[in-house]
């Protein structure tokens, strides 16, 4: 708070308070681990979480892996480098697009967007 205080040149009150509490819960939660991650969504999807990392293309499974790394880049603070590693040894460019594949379904599809919340919010109350 008087860190925030000092850099920003803004005297400590209430108001400060709730802006740094909105930037808080703005930032991304890294106590959740990509495993604990990739295992809520397979369990959610109904996939078998060893499917995740091998090189299984079945559109359910790819499906599952591409919403995992989605999660992951959401809820941790990994690189894209990193997360493809988790996945299998995956590429981050392979990463980039799940990300990107899963933003855009969202958008067009209500029920994906809704499996999105409430996959999120298992993980925040895990």
């Amino acid at each position: 708070l008087l860190a925030f205080s000092s850099i920003t040149k803004q005297d400590i009150n209430i108001d400060l308070v709730k802006t740094i509490i909105k930037e808080k819960n703005k930032t991304k939660i890294s106590k959740v681990s990509i495993d604990e991650i990739i295992n809520i969504v397979t369990k959610y999807y109904k996939v078998p979480v060893n499917n995740i990392r091998e090189k299984n293309r079945r559109k359910e499974v790819a499906f599952c892996r591409q919403m995992a790394m989605y999660m992951v880049k959401i809820f941790t603070n990994y690189s894209l480098k990193s997360i493809g590693l988790h996945f299998g040894g995956r590429d981050h460019s392979t990463v980039i697009h799940a990300i990107n594949n899963i933003e855009n379904i969202k958008e067009k599809d209500s029920s994906i967007a809704a499996d999105i919340e409430k996959i999120t919010s298992i993980l925040r109350n895990s």
